[in-house]
């Protein structure tokens, strides 16, 4: 258990529902929560924020590293230092 890497999935949801409005699933299943697969399981959070006219709400440097911090295995998720220097935070 890596706490660091919770908090980076906790963050990661946080940041969604401020860019969004909701959150992404109800509940964090990887086996029953269709929200939840196609988003993580799938990387096609632009099929979920189509079907919830959402898709202009972040950019592509958002929704990637998205992407990189809704990771299942905690240690192939993207850490807090590469999240400061991700294009998202810095603009480019």
């Amino acid at each position: 258990f890596d706490g660091r890497a919770t908090d980076i999935w906790s963050f990661g949801v946080s940041i969604f529902i401020m860019a969004i409005g909701c959150p992404p699933w109800q509940v964090p299943d990887q086996q029953n929560n269709k929200l939840f697969q196609t988003i993580v399981n799938q990387k096609n959070m632009d099929f979920v924020l189509n079907a919830w006219n959402r898709s202009n709400y972040i950019n592509d440097s958002m929704k990637d590293v998205l992407n990189k911090i809704f990771i299942c295995n905690e240690q192939e998720r993207i850490s807090a230092n590469n999240i400061i220097k991700h294009n998202w935070l810095n603009n480019e």
